[in-house]
């Protein structure tokens, strides 16, 4: 089989479905959403749970913050002759000073808070919007100022979201292609995440990315996968700070 044609694009509302399908499908065993969702065990992939429909409905929700935000979407699609075109990844970007926080109460009542408050329950609000939100912005800030960066806000830069690839796609370089894309988009920004697995945190630093600190979460309260747990085990989940400073 001919290998296919792919090409980087900006998301249309019509791809969202597909969208939340990757993100859902990526994420499934991710140990930071493990911990936001409170889990106790890992969500099966052949099994349709309450707990797989939760994650669908918080891509979702960060899909639709990153749109509420005036945030950009975009998509890597799979083009070949004998199929139909296939979205096969995705890449959500805010930009400076369009970083969220729960605060901005307006923005999170519109992409659907409630329905995850219903989902996740209150515990789940204060890890996610506190403990993640709070605790990353506090961290960078401290990167930044200690470094003298030009800009000493990190709040003033391009900001991944979120970015996955549908797992038979990965391998193929397609992350890779989303991220330069980014930059082609900003080539004279600086460019901040937080990777949430030390393997995902690896692939960022070949693009260019710098891990500039680490955060732990759910110390006490979970292991490092992200579910629940007690005792010795519960060290907690490690999230990884990145920048990178345009060349």
């Amino acid at each position: 089989m001919t290998a296919p044609n792919v090409s980087v694009w900006v998301a249309a509302e019509e791809d969202f479905d597909r969208i939340t399908d990757i993100v859902a499908e990526a994420f499934i065993h991710d140990p930071v959403f493990n911990y936001f969702a409170s889990l106790r065990e890992l969500i099966p992939k052949d099994q349709d749970t309450r707990e797989k429909k939760n994650l669908h409905k918080w891509a979702r929700f960060m899909l639709r913050l990153c749109v509420a935000a005036r945030g950009r979407v975009t998509v890597i699609v799979e083009k070949q002759d004998s199929a139909p075109d296939r979205i096969v990844g995705m890449a959500q970007w805010l930009p400076p000073n369009k970083r969220l926080a729960l605060w901005h109460v307006r923005t999170m009542f519109k992409a659907g808070i409630v329905g995850m408050i219903k989902r996740w329950g209150v515990e789940g609000l204060l890890r996610c919007g506190f403990e993640w939100l709070d605790g990353t912005h506090n961290a960078m800030v401290k990167v930044f100022r200690e470094r003298e960066m030009k800009s000493k806000d990190p709040d003033a830069t391009w900001y991944l979201q979120l970015i996955a690839v549908a797992p038979e796609c990965q391998g193929k370089g397609y992350m890779s292609k989303l991220i330069q894309e980014g930059y082609n988009n900003a080539p004279d920004e600086i460019f901040t995440l937080e990777a949430t697995t030390a393997a995902s945190r690896d692939k960022y630093a070949h693009l260019g990315f710098e891990a500039v600190s680490t955060l732990t979460l759910g110390n006490g309260k979970s292991d490092a996968q992200g579910l629940s747990s007690k005792g010795k085990s519960a060290t907690g989940v490690e999230a990884y700070l990145m920048v990178k400073i345009p060349h």
